[in-house]
């Protein structure tokens, strides 16, 4: 029952995607961040860069989204962009962000953004909007054919009192449901909120 829902949901997102793509071209829209690109480039290389990971985004979450599996190594380069557009989003003297990417990713299919989810709500619950500094730290590790995805980051009061909301949010539910379709017995997820941080763990047997 589960395995149907999923698959549902899967051809509902494909064609959510199809429909998106016949009211915008996805041509068009690639080309008008080319050239804002070759514009900004001569202006402003950061913002240049800025320009081109956002454009890899989407292109990534257009073409390959609708793929049952990946490369590993897309889908960290899909990560580090968009770890890289957050860089920009926030100030470095209040946010402190951490990549660390660890082994040999060659050769490794994985589904397409599975691992967006931990990293996404990283960025979405850890950011103090007080003065405070915040701190998100996220490594990816490779060995002997095991995946292990650790996010960490600080965790404000506000979010604490909403700790429920947190670890059950849609998100991570269609995440648990993909693992479990994808990796049944061969994948483990802990959550774990502390006094001032979050920790979310994802161990993926490749093998």
């Amino acid at each position: 029952m589960m395995n149907t829902i999923i698959t549902l949901n899967e051809e509902n997102r494909k064609l959510k995607l199809d429909l998106l793509k016949q009211q915008i071209p996805p041509h068009f829209v690639f080309n008008s961040l080319n050239n804002i690109y070759s514009m900004v480039q001569k202006i402003d290389k950061d913002v240049a860069s800025y320009v081109m990971k956002f454009s890899e985004l989407i292109r990534y979450s257009i073409y390959e989204s609708i793929n049952e599996k990946v490369s590993l190594k897309k889908e960290i380069n899909f990560l580090s962009n968009y770890i890289g557009l957050e860089r920009v989003r926030h100030n470095p003297r209040r946010v402190r962000i951490e990549f660390i990417q660890i082994g040999e990713v060659s050769n490794i299919g994985i589904p397409p953004l599975m691992l967006l989810e931990l990293v996404e709500n990283a960025f979405k619950h850890g950011i103090n909007k007080s003065h405070e500094m915040s701190s998100i730290f996220v490594k990816i590790k490779v060995k002997s054919k095991r995946l292990i995805l650790i996010v960490l980051n600080s965790t404000p009061i506000q979010n604490i009192l909403l700790k429920g909301n947190i670890i059950g949010g849609i998100g991570l539910k269609n995440l648990k449901n993909r693992l479990e379709l994808f990796y049944s017995k061969k994948h483990t997820l802990t959550l774990q909120i502390g006094e001032n941080r979050y920790i979310s763990v994802l161990t993926i047997d490749l093998g």
